[in-house]
């Protein structure tokens, strides 16, 4: 398997995830049944069924998968292996500037950021351009980069299309009493639960949770353009918070309490109080936002949403 292959990579994962839901040692479905299911190409499962079985994860034998073992931890490929080039790429120009390191003026090269992504210069040069239109960064001479300032006014803009875009996409959400929606609610309030349940240790985590949520909700527009969007309120809303520690924590914590209201009342099938919630966790975040923005920078950078 390529290495570069991280849709090959995402979809060996998924389809672990399917077996491992399995009460039974065998599995029966065609590929063109699993291609529906994970939304992938033939090619693609075929190639991630390949895989499985030439690491003995799995026989097959026509439409049958057997198991000759509950999938384990470590049969998945890890979280920075199922990586694209994209989220390589954001992920460590996020955590440059949330670190401090990077700040608004900072000029880079796409040779540098490629090189420390893991990436192609190519894959990089796309990425900023594409990133370039939400006037977070600008391009300079030979192949150089600057990370431009985030201001209010611009947050509250960023604020406002996603208080339009969310609180629609909830309203579109359509409950089931079984099958893939209801499991996922169900999965996301017991990840939130889990992490509540730790968030001393583990506050940090609760960026990734986040953003799996929040791409939940946004999935009930099926709109490429309200999926795209949430790469600039990850940056937004992430990497221009200040907070210390303790800030941290609290904001995540009180962040994470809003998620569990809003799933509580999507697990009820209770859309019109999902979406109340929503407003009111949305509000919490803008609110915090302005005042990150507007406050000294704390010694320790944080984030909440």
């Amino acid at each position: 398997m390529p290495k570069s292959n991280s849709l090959l990579k995402r979809t060996t994962n998924s389809l672990l995830d399917l077996f491992s839901k399995e009460s039974a040692s065998q599995f029966r479905a065609s590929e063109s049944e699993l291609s529906r299911r994970l939304d992938v190409s033939r090619t693609t499962i075929r190639a991630a069924l390949a895989h499985l079985e030439a690491q003995g994860v799995i026989v097959r034998d026509g439409r049958n998968i057997l198991l000759p073992h509950r999938p384990k931890s470590t049969d998945y490929f890890s979280g920075r292996q199922t990586m694209s080039p994209h989220d390589s790429i954001e992920q460590v120009l996020m955590e440059r500037m949330r670190q401090g390191d990077w700040g608004p003026g900072r000029e880079f090269s796409e040779t540098d950021l490629a090189r420390d992504s893991g990436v192609s210069t190519a894959s990089v040069r796309e990425f900023l351009i594409g990133f370039s239109r939400f006037h977070m960064v600008e391009r300079r001479p030979r192949g150089g980069w600057k990370l431009l300032g985030l201001h209010v006014d611009f947050a509250n803009e960023v604020a406002d299309m996603r208080h339009m875009i969310e609180l629609e996409a909830i309203k579109r959400l359509k409950p089931a009493a079984g099958g893939e929606w209801r499991q996922t609610v169900r999965g996301l309030l017991a990840k939130h639960e889990d992490l509540l349940g730790d968030m001393e240790r583990k506050y940090k985590d609760f960026r990734t949770l986040d953003r799996e949520f929040h791409a939940f909700v946004i999935s009930g527009l099926k709109n490429r353009f309200a999926a795209d969007f949430l790469d600039i309120v990850s940056f937004v809303f992430y990497y221009h918070y200040k907070w210390n520690v303790q800030d941290e924590l609290f904001h995540n914590t009180v962040a994470i309490q809003e998620h569990l209201v809003i799933l509580e009342a999507l697990s009820e099938q209770d859309i019109a109080a999902a979406t109340r919630a929503m407003v009111a966790h949305l509000t919490t975040s803008r609110t915090n936002l302005i005042s990150s923005l507007e406050q000294p920078a704390a010694p320790a950078d944080g984030g909440a949403r």
